[in-house]
């Protein structure tokens, strides 16, 4: 048998992001683009590609609060909080990282 490396097969996750957070992705584009153009685009796609980590690997993150993973994001003080429901992801919000802590954890989904 030779000495190479497969791929796992790995069952995949559909990544479900509500609406709130939705629009706190849009909000902060906006307030980004406006402050130097384009970064906006940048924090987009960052947030992106971190949902595409989470999707990958969904348990790679830390449970936070009650079962909400928290996924910080590298270029920009956001967090991502998720839950995972058999093989369903929900993103329930995207925050800035100095918000306070209680308003994450009142967010309900819908």
């Amino acid at each position: 048998m030779s000495n190479r490396n497969y791929p796992l097969k790995v069952a995949s996750f559909k990544i479900i992001i509500l609406e709130q957070a939705i629009s706190e992705i849009t909000e902060s584009c906006l307030y980004y683009n406006k402050k130097i153009p384009g970064l906006g685009f940048e924090f987009e796609e960052e947030i992106f590609q971190l949902l595409e980590l989470i999707k990958d690997n969904p348990l790679l993150f830390p449970i936070k609060f009650a079962h909400i993973h928290e996924a910080v994001v590298t270029r920009f003080p956001f967090v991502i909080n998720y839950e995972v429901f058999g093989k369903q992801i929900i993103i329930s919000a995207i925050f800035h990282a100095k918000q306070h802590p209680d308003k994450k954890v009142k967010r309900k989904r819908k």
